[in-house]
């Protein structure tokens, strides 16, 4: 019983410290206006103990319902890892739908650390019961060998899908252009990238098809590695927002003129003597939501205009003041 506890103990603190690793450094890359880390714990804590729940309760019923349909699906390998695949993503976007209208989730980089974030969070505990049970069927060896494949790539492999979902759905609240559109792009790829590795783990792993699982870890960082170029791209828009709508405020004098070649690029904002260093954090935080609110003004329905408006020249008068 003892020696179980330890196991339990150990199969806990293998996925847990991971994954919080990982999420901070999702976090930490968010480097124009980084999200408040109340509501990254709170989607991690979603994915963790939520979404298992939720996908508990659907994955039977949803799979009832197929063989129903067709009583072949209750056979196919193609069918239970499609079925795995869409439940698993609809569930995992469920805290996405929930947070929409949240101010703090505005753009597609928001979007990527939310949507990572959740699906870190499903990773470890997916990953807590895997390495558990592989010690309780195969042995000490077998679940250091699940420990590394889960933790450098399973798990993180609903980071990158949740996070391609998070992506679009935030670039919908930040141009609104062609909603429907950029969610089925989010959930097509997201979908088509975990069947795809589903596909493949459920071949190899039970055949020890050992060349398959090469090429499939040569090829995942790669995947992920393009969230992270996503992201990227997404934080230079972001650059150029604050470029474009800081131009405009510096024409009437609200900052000043030589601030533009700073504001807008990290390194050049948090390098010293370019401003008081007492000042400095606050007003590059009040300029950046300055630039984003005035974007987006240009995008929000009338109704919600005059109230972003007041915010807008609240935020201008704090800088002013500075």
């Amino acid at each position: 019983m003892n020696d179980l506890a330890v196991i339990l103990g150990l199969s806990i603190l293998s996925s847990l410290l991971p994954m919080l690793f990982f999420t901070l450094i999702v976090w930490w890359l968010d480097r124009y206006e980084r999200e408040p880390f109340g509501w990254v714990v709170t989607m991690f804590l979603a994915g963790a103990v939520l979404i298992p729940v939720v996908v508990g309760l659907m994955h039977p019923q949803v799979m009832k319902l197929a063989v129903r349909i067709d009583p072949a699906a209750g056979r196919s390998l193609l069918s239970a890892t499609l079925f795995a695949a869409l439940i698993e993503e609809f569930a995992k976007s469920l805290p996405l739908f929930a947070f929409w209208r949240n101010a703090n989730f505005d753009n597609g980089t928001d979007g990527i650390v939310y949507g990572a974030t959740i699906g870190f969070g499903f990773g470890m505990t997916e990953n807590i019961l895997y390495f558990f049970a592989t010690y309780l069927q195969n042995g000490p060896t077998a679940m250091v060998d699940s420990i590394v494949i889960r933790t450098l790539f399973t798990a993180t492999l609903h980071a990158l899908t949740t996070g391609m979902i998070g992506y679009f759905m935030g670039r919908i609240k930040f141009n609104r252009n062609h909603p429907l559109i950029c969610l089925l792009a989010g959930f097509g790829l997201a979908i088509g990238l975990h069947l795809g590795w589903n596909i493949v783990f459920s071949y190899a792993e039970p055949s020890g098809q050992s060349h398959i699982f090469l090429i499939l870890l040569g090829i995942f960082p790669i995947l992920f590695f393009a969230l992270l170029v996503l992201m990227q791209f997404s934080l230079r828009e972001e650059s150029q927002i604050i470029r474009r709508e800081l131009t405009e405020e510096a024409l009437y004098g609200n900052i000043p003129a030589g601030f533009l070649a700073i504001l807008p690029y990290y390194l050049r904002r948090s390098a010293r003597g370019w401003i008081n260093e007492k000042i400095r954090k606050r007003y590059v935080e009040l300029s950046t939501t300055l630039a984003f609110q005035k974007h987006r003004l240009r995008h929000f329905p009338r109704a919600e205009r005059e109230a972003l408006a007041k915010e807008i020249d609240h935020v201008r008068r704090k800088l002013r003041d500075l």
